[in-house]
């Protein structure tokens, strides 16, 4: 299994914006 890590710098807007690029990671299949 492929693990991918986000580190989020920044105002909320980026961090709803990691959460969502994290969640399509997730549905492709990385942990």
């Amino acid at each position: 299994m492929v693990r991918v890590a986000f580190y989020t710098l920044g105002c909320k807007l980026n961090q709803a914006e990691t959460e969502s690029l994290a969640d399509q990671f997730r549905e492709a299949g990385y942990r």
